[in-house]
């Protein structure tokens, strides 16, 4: 039997990427390759992505260095730039494998092992700024990015896919969201679309009212 033939079949839209994501949750080869997004970067070849990262990372320039927390952190490329730019920086990062090439390339690097709703539920620190880059799709309950505004004494910058147009071809991504969508999770929060240059990106910047 073909599930996801059936899957597409019976169910709506959104249960069949439920359904797909849990499937596929625990096979999630990313890192399988090594220090992807340092390849990426460094690399031949993926002049999109390199754009991306540079201009997230330009998002920091006029901003006094503080503390930083980078949800999804991955193997640290982001974390390396800010790192020089004079920010503190905390990651979390659910996958080891992950972890362990951030640390190789920043050893001073603090990285905390657990998922985007374990941070929510036991931090207990505040920071001076929140980014996430490509995070925010791949987590069931998004909603808890909100709740870990609390944590957030400035602002949080999110980046993600465009939903809009989405073709649901990323089978580990659980939602992929509109601008629009991507807004009122932080309803109660002042948000503010960031227009970025790579026009498969949408992005917001967030703080309190």
């Amino acid at each position: 039997m073909n599930i996801f033939r059936t899957i597409k079949q019976h169910t709506p839209k959104s249960l069949k990427r439920h359904i797909r994501f849990m499937l596929l949750k625990n096979t999630y080869t990313k890192y399988k390759e090594g220090p992807i997004h340092w390849q990426w970067y460094f690399g031949e070849g993926h002049d999109e992505y390199r754009n991306l990262v540079d201009e997230t990372v330009e998002l920091f320039d006029d901003v006094v260095p503080g503390t930083l927390v980078d949800i999804g952190a991955g193997d640290g490329l982001v974390d390396h730039f800010l790192v020089e730019k004079g920010f503190s920086v905390t990651g979390v990062e659910p996958v080891e494998s992950a972890i362990a090439y951030a640390k190789t390339k920043l050893p001073t690097l603090e990285v905390q092992n657990m998922t985007v709703e374990e941070f929510a539920k036991k931090n207990k620190q505040n920071f001076d700024y929140m980014l996430s880059v490509d995070t925010i799709e791949h987590v069931k309950d998004y909603g808890k990015f909100r709740d870990i505004m609390k944590f957030i004494n400035k602002f949080a910058i999110i980046i993600t896919d465009d939903g809009a147009l989405s073709k649901e071809t990323n089978e580990f991504h659980y939602k992929e969201f509109t601008i629009e969508e991507l807004k009122k999770i932080f309803i109660g929060y002042r948000v503010e679309e960031i227009f970025l240059k790579n026009k498969k990106m949408i992005g917001v910047k967030v703080w309190k009212k």
